[in-house]
């Protein structure tokens, strides 16, 4: 039977808890909060992001209510079931401030500078540069990130890495593109890239010479009977993933 995963202390207060993350994933790191305290949200609305060496996974609200306090903070690594919020379905015992109209302070009345003022506020770009070239980053990588780091940089460890260079007739293939790209952003809203075609190059390959997509194990050699493909991608996110294609 399906539930909402939460738990009530009484009928008006519910806790937010972490839901399922899948599976082979035990914890994840509590990324952001989309709402704040005294913010109203509603059923299955979603209050955070859990970032695991997957996936993201958003904490939804079991109840409508208001958000009466947090239980945990951003950065902290949370487990499945953990609370990390509390929702009053009544709204009772939370204040919650509505924005006041404050009056227009006076130098918002003030003229716009002159030209020659705006010239002397704005840097020159070479200091500017310099700033920018002296500030050390200071936004820690997330899970998925390092995950990803680590399973690339293990298998530059573990397995034999080879760059070759061949010269292909691809006459066919850009006659291909030219026919259906039309067709193709119609449907998926986006162009026909050229990975598709060495995708499948590489599988003809491998289909043709199962030697090459065969491993070692101890005295023996293991033929596998399916070909997987990683390719590492860039999401919106500015995130790297791993897309499996098998």
């Amino acid at each position: 039977m399906w539930s909402r995963p939460y738990s009530s202390d009484n009928g008006d207060l519910v806790n937010v808890v972490v839901p399922f993350m899948g599976e082979s994933i035990t914890d994840g790191t509590l990324a952001k909060f989309l709402k704040k305290l005294g913010d109203h949200v509603n059923i299955d609305e979603p209050i955070a992001h859990i970032e695991t060496n997957k996936v993201t996974i958003d904490v939804a609200s079991p109840e409508a209510g208001i958000i009466q306090k947090f239980l945990a903070k951003e950065g902290y690594t949370v487990e499945p079931r953990t609370k990390v919020a509390v929702i009053s379905k009544s709204a009772e015992g939370v204040t919650h401030v509505a924005p006041s109209e404050k009056t227009p302070s006076k130098a918002a009345f003030e003229l716009a500078p002159s030209e020659k003022e705006v010239d002397k506020q704005i840097p020159k770009a070479e200091t500017l540069l310099n700033e920018i070239l002296k500030e050390k980053p200071k936004v820690p990588m997330t899970r998925l990130r390092k995950h990803v780091a680590t399973c690339l940089k293990d298998s530059q460890n573990t397995f034999a890495m080879l760059t070759t260079f061949n010269e292909v007739n691809m006459t066919n293939f850009m006659k291909l593109r030219s026919d259906y790209t039309d067709a193709f952003i119609e449907k998926h809203g986006m162009t026909l890239g050229l990975m598709s075609g060495f995708v499948k190059a590489t599988v003809s390959g491998l289909q043709n010479q199962p030697i090459i997509n065969a491993v070692i194990d101890r005295d023996d050699i293991i033929y596998r009977d399916y070909i997987d493909i990683s390719i590492a991608v860039g999401t919106p996110k500015n995130e790297p993933i791993v897309m499996f294609v098998i």
